[in-house]
């Protein structure tokens, strides 16, 4: 089965290799925008089963991103999901009248993007880890369907993480 594949739409690189590394560890193929004109060009192309788009971007902001990609028959039912350091009072609404389903303020944890992400896709979500286990991006579970049943994966051993560039 494939991998869902989502364009993050993000122009800091810190944030894109984190929010890349969780997905692409919990079975997730990411492809990356630095802005909208590069995140317009991806979604037509790609294809992606859903989009996470920052509104601070260069150029073009996220929100005329969003409307542009609501008006494109390409990219129309795409599921788009905002992670923005704009309070959410100011602008959860604007995102949701140009047809984003969540909006999650930064900081946001990577757990917390990853299960918005998989809510929204409809995929279980990984289990949370006890309480006092130790847990990375690295190590951080990540599921598939066996027989049609979520099955927790165990995490990868230390250093033997792929070497795909995220």
């Amino acid at each position: 089965m494939p991998r869902p594949v989502i364009l993050v739409v993000e122009d800091d690189e810190h944030e894109q290799e984190i929010y890349g590394r969780v997905l692409w560890y919990n079975g997730f193929d990411v492809v990356f925008a630095r802005d909208a004109t590069e995140g317009l060009e991806l979604a037509r192309r790609h294809r992606p089963d859903l989009a996470l788009l920052d509104l601070l971007l260069p150029g073009v902001d996220g929100l005329t991103l969003c409307a542009t990609l609501r008006r494109d028959p390409t990219t129309r039912a795409m599921p788009i999901l905002v992670l923005s350091a704009l309070p959410a009072d100011r602008t959860a609404g604007a995102a949701r009248k140009f047809g984003c389903l969540r909006y999650l303020e930064k900081p946001s944890s990577p757990v917390e993007v990853l299960h918005a992400v998989e809510a929204v896709i409809g995929r279980a979500p990984c289990p949370a880890p006890e309480p006092d286990e130790e847990v990375t991006v690295s190590s951080w579970c990540r599921q598939e369907t066996a027989g049609g049943a979520p099955r927790p994966l165990r995490p990868r051993a230390a250093g033997s993480a792929p070497s795909a560039t995220l």
